[in-house]
């Protein structure tokens, strides 16, 4: 295959807006869209390769292995050495406690899936996961699986069919990712079934699915415009842009109209300057080391710096990429210098290692011996969740019927608690003494109804399905929770919330409310092992909710008990991260067990019309 420098120029434009990204680079919001025009450029280049082999012959399954072994293998063992070393060092018992299991996850290019049933891309834990950025090379692998022998296959016993067949696969895919993605958001992100769709759309335009444009100023148009969409993707997608969906459409037509039109034109001339070329080069090892450097970046305090942090992180990226690129990748993609005998006896050799690292890790339990007991307890914090949170709160790929949420708690008084996810550990704590709580959570559904919020398909119906059971129930009392600060800037959720309320007393019942949890920002265990203040400014906390502290203040009715955490947890300054040596939160967010029993304690005890303002109870 002829060798293009502005593919290599692509390459640049995708790894650096990840990069800059990830070490928090203002303006660069939409970066994580680089990946997707990785896999564009990845199924274009194998496919192109792969079809010349077909087609004359000489394809082997064991060549093409090989090559992926000599492209991905050497700088990926390298790199989950130094992880693995850097953990050790660095990481807390509980990230250190998951590390060898994402080692031999990535080992195995299943780590896409492990990440999709841990958390998802853009939660704050994220942050604090050294191998995430390899779900990606999950994706690729798990694709070159099937793909060389489904295209085998097509050229052997039915070549006519091979372009549609490709065809309608990218299509099937493309359905998938745009119908999961709003109800299954960390799915669609992860998983081949609905990220297959953008190696296909390269695998297309390597197959000759689209017609050469012959006429030059019809290729400056699109490669401008393949340009152009690139961009808007990178400069005006952010963390809550619903992604993959449609909008992932916009990077990876954007890179088939570069891969297909850029050569000769002014886009094309760009590309294929020295710098972008360069930076492409390098971009695979750039891509593998840039993310451990970002999370144990942030470890060490480098954020804390502003600019200087992200340029040190930057820095320290593009050093290690480089060492790695001349150092590891290029010896052995050199067959003079790396036979295919000996290239799989190292494969297997370092993969050996690094199993029998990981187990070793593993069995220390992430090694808490490292540090001080209150260093571990607050580490600890993190764990102290609902023990019946994965039971019974509904969460994607988890969508338990009405009638059948769980009863906590063996009281004769009933009560229902509905929220989002911010209610789990306040209906296991409000479970107590002779009050029995049914729960009905559902992450980012808050119990408004009529409320359509955009990254929860199905809350409407949800809330509209709860709201008639509840009327239904002989149960008096109802509880509502939910984390205020994400929906109080979308239209129609305070109006939902007053649709609400007034349903509940149309339908006979008590309404209690459980008001905002002060939101610190940052993960709390986290902060707090690492030596951070236990406490946030009361002020910074209230200018943030403000438009929910208003709403509080002004449109609860007065018959209704509201309990205001931040009663419990502030007084005229500060609102607390810990208690007795304990973390009040196992997030940036969500109360601990222990938070949630500590604001709750008198709660059921609460007149109505208790709706505070003294902020003197800390």
């Amino acid at each position: 295959m002829i060798y293009r420098r502005d593919i290599d120029g692509l390459r640049s434009l995708a790894v650096l807006p990840v990069v800059l990204f990830h070490a928090h680079v203002a303006g660069f919001d939409g970066g994580y869209v680089g990946v997707d025009i990785f896999f564009v450029i990845s199924g274009y280049l194998i496919t192109s390769i792969l079809a010349k082999d077909i087609d004359a012959g000489r394809f082997s399954l064991v060549t093409f292995y090989e090559r992926r072994i000599r492209r991905i293998f050497p700088a990926l063992f390298v790199l989950l050495l130094a992880v693995l070393l850097g953990g050790i060092a660095i990481l807390l018992p509980s990230f250190l406690r998951e590390l060898p299991g994402t080692v031999v996850g990535t080992l195995l290019f299943v780590s896409n899936i492990i990440f999709w049933r841990k958390s998802g891309y853009f939660s704050g834990d994220s942050e604090q996961k050294p191998l995430l950025h390899t779900w990606s090379l999950g994706v690729e692998e798990q694709f070159y699986i099937f793909f060389p022998v489904i295209l085998f296959l097509l050229a052997r016993y039915a070549p006519r069919y091979r372009l549609p067949v490709i065809a309608i696969m990218a299509i099937a895919s493309l359905v998938a990712c745009i119908v999961l993605t709003a109800p299954y958001p960390d799915a669609s992100f992860y998983l081949i079934h609905s990220r297959a769709w953008e190696l296909l759309a390269g695998s297309l335009l390597a197959l000759g699915a689209v017609p050469q444009i012959r006429s030059p100023l019809a290729r400056e148009v699109v490669s401008l415009a393949g340009a152009g969409a690139i961009l808007i993707a990178i400069f005006r997608f952010t963390d809550q842009t619903p992604f993959p969906g449609y909008a992932a459409l916009l990077p990876v037509l954007g890179s088939v109209a570069l891969l297909h039109s850029a050569p000769g034109t002014f886009v094309g001339r760009l590309l294929s300057m020295r710098l972008p070329v360069a930076i492409g080069l390098i971009s695979y090892s750039l891509y593998l080391w840039h993310w451990p450097i970002v999370v144990y970046g942030r470890f060490l305090g480098l954020f804390t710096l502003g600019a200087a942090g992200s340029a040190i992180i930057v820095g320290l990226s593009v050093a290690a990429a480089t060492l790695s690129y001349f150092w590891v990748e290029q010896p052995f993609r050199k067959k003079e210098r790396v036979s295919r005998a000996r290239l799989f006896m190292l494969a297997g050799l370092g993969a050996l290692i690094l199993l029998v690292g990981s187990a070793a890790l593993w069995a220390r339990h992430g090694w808490p011996e490292r540090f001080a007991a209150p260093t571990i307890a607050y580490d600890n914090g993190r764990y102290d969740v609902s023990p019946q949170r994965g039971r019974c709160h509904r969460d994607e790929g988890h969508d338990l019927p009405i009638d059948r949420s769980c009863v906590l708690g063996a009281g004769a008084s009933q009560a229902i608690l509905w929220g989002d996810s911010h209610g789990v550990e306040l209906a296991k704590a409000l479970a107590v003494g002779d009050h029995k709580i049914t729960q009905i959570t559902y992450s980012h559904c808050p119990p408004a109804l009529g409320f359509d919020d955009p990254y929860r398909a199905g809350c409407m119906a949800h809330n509209r399905q709860v709201a008639d059971w509840i009327a239904a129930q002989p149960i008096k009392t109802v509880v509502l929770a939910m984390r205020y600060h994400t929906y109080q800037d979308a239209p129609g959720f305070f109006e939902g919330l007053d649709r609400t309320i007034a349903m509940l007393r149309r339908a006979g019942k008590t309404v209690r409310i459980v008001g905002p949890v002060p939101l610190p920002g940052f993960d709390v265990p986290t902060h707090l092992a690492s030596g951070g203040a236990p406490r946030i400014s009361r002020a910074a906390w209230e200018a943030a909710d403000r438009a929910t502290l208003t709403w509080f203040a002004r449109k609860v009715p007065s018959d209704i008990a509201v309990l205001l955490p931040s009663d419990k947890l502030c007084n005229l300054q500060w609102c607390s991260l810990a208690r007795e040596g304990r973390s009040l939160y196992f997030d940036a967010n969500h109360l601990t067990m222990f938070g949630a029993r500590w604001v709750t304690r008198e709660f059921w005890q609460l007149p109505t019309n208790t709706l505070s303002r003294s902020g003197q109870n800390m």
